[in-house]
């Protein structure tokens, strides 16, 4: 045994030692240790500033990130907690590709005094093909806090000829053409944060014959505060006119325009503040004015749709001022022809510069749109690519938990919805992947401009509510936060 434990001492010695010169040869090794940086994957991290935006019956989510590989297998998968960072790791070929899924699942808000599967009431999947080693934040939008406190702000000498009223704060807008009116005054009870001066934005609308009087007001409000304003003193806004071009005659498959102006303050995470809107048909006068109030916010924003049998096209620019704003709308010329409508072998092919596209299909197990209804939506996102061709496996079985009551499959989700985007400000596909997952940054599609295109199935004209239903609260947010 001495001889034994020589020889070897000796062989390492020998083996191990070689001059500059001497050629170096990596040669595999079947019982080799791979190390730990070759087999991380991503890296995913969690903030703490998550809030929910859907409605009073959600209670809680859970987040879990799952890494498959071309053939559907799964790598790695971990649940993300808050304020925490996971490296999922697997022994894979980084040439080949790889998908990230984040799996979100929502709880019904009467999980108390303890859980219980059946309070799960929502899934949504969201699905990045091709992803490479990198960090990837996921957090929701940040945390306003609770509306415990209130203002009020009223309007003296209001006209008879009153139309309509809005106000709008961090948490949220509001539009009523029913306020009460009494001596002439109109009240609007604001609800703001209990600690600090909040931003207000308040307008009222009049109409004697032939002349609407629009009038409004930004104001820094604290809980507790009353103030009272002058209807007849407060700035005038400017009116302006939009054109729509006619596209009745170039493409007979065209419905029709709608669109509205919102004002935004970024610095302050103010919510958009929607003036006005239109819903123009073809065979109308191709103009809206609007009245839109002046040097009052950091930037304007106009957003239009215009409406096909197909499909539809969205735009949104942004303006530092309201003489800015063209007066001449132009959709945007985005197209796709789908040829392959089956979810996991989805296929199309894009006409013009895009930059990324996704596509989405939901199931719903019935049309209820509050917790007690089991929802499941999964939404696909990839770089642009000329034509787009997808082959994935059926990975709800891998998703859900079975306990949870989701008895479901690829088969039972509806029709996909696709849709492609464009924007000077996404430079890169980390970029885009970036803005959708991580809500804390100020690049989503709520503050850059972008064009879009989305694919419409008139066969179910029901479709998109069916499977995506959200709270009316948020309903015009809907292109926002669920199809970005």
């Amino acid at each position: 045994m001495k001889h034994l434990f020589t020889f070897l001492f000796l062989s390492i010695i020998f083996f191990g030692c070689s001059s500059d010169d001497d050629p170096i040869v990596d040669e595999p090794d079947g019982n080799e240790v791979v190390g730990e940086e070759d087999t991380i994957l991503l890296t995913v991290s969690r903030g703490a500033n998550s809030s929910l935006r859907f409605n009073e019956e959600i209670k809680d989510l859970s987040l879990e990130a799952i890494i498959t590989g071309e053939d559907g297998t799964i790598l790695a998968r971990n649940s993300i907690e808050t304020n925490t960072e996971v490296k999922l790791e697997a022994e894979y070929d980084k040439n080949k590709p790889y998908h990230l899924h984040f799996v979100l699942r929502y709880i019904e808000s009467d999980t108390e005094p303890e859980f219980r599967y059946e309070n799960v009431v929502r899934y949504f999947v969201q699905t990045f093909l091709d992803v490479s080693n990198r960090e990837y934040f996921y957090d929701l939008d940040i945390d306003r806090g609770t509306a415990i406190g209130t203002a009020e702000l009223k309007f003296e000498n209001v006209p008879f000829s009153f139309l309509n009223a809005s106000h709008s704060t961090s948490f949220g807008s509001s539009t009523s053409s029913s306020l009460p009116i009494v001596d002439n005054r109109l009240n609007f009870e604001i609800k703001v944060k209990q600690n600090g001066v909040n931003t207000v934005y308040a307008y009222a609308q009049s109409e004697d014959p032939g002349n609407e009087d629009f009038r409004y007001t930004r104001q820094e409000l604290s809980n507790g505060q009353l103030v009272s304003l002058d209807y007849n003193t407060l700035p005038k806004a400017k009116q302006v006119k939009i054109n729509f071009p006619d596209l009745s005659s170039s493409n007979s498959t065209f419905r029709r325009f709608t669109s509205s102006i919102s004002g935004v303050d970024l610095s302050k995470n103010t919510d958009f503040f929607r003036f006005d809107s239109s819903l123009l048909f073809a065979t109308d006068e191709l103009s809206k004015e609007f009245f839109l109030p002046e040097n009052i916010f950091e930037r304007y924003s106009f957003f239009g749709t215009a409406s096909y049998d197909n499909f539809i096209t969205h735009t949104r620019d942004f303006y530092a001022t309201i003489n800015d704003i063209p007066k001449m709308y132009v959709p945007s010329s985005l197209n796709a022809s789908i040829t392959n409508n089956s979810f996991l072998s989805y296929q199309a092919t894009v006409t013009g510069e895009y930059d990324y596209f996704n596509f989405a299909a939901g199931y719903s197990d019935g049309d209820n749109i509050l917790s007690t209804t089991k929802r499941f939506n999964w939404v696909i996102y990839n770089g642009a690519t000329p034509s787009i061709s997808i082959t994935l496996k059926d990975l709800i079985s891998e998703f859900i938990k079975k306990e949870d009551g989701f008895n479901i499959t690829a088969e039972n989700l509806g029709t996909p919805q696709l849709s492609i985007y464009k924007s000077s400000e996404i430079n890169s596909k980390d970029d885009f992947i970036d803005m959708v997952i991580n809500r804390n940054r100020s690049k989503n599609l709520r503050n850059i401009p972008y064009e879009r295109w989305i694919s419409v199935d008139r066969v179910d004209s029901r479709t998109l509510n069916k499977h995506f239903p959200i709270d009316n609260k948020y309903s015009k947010e809907y292109e926002d936060d669920y199809l970005n």
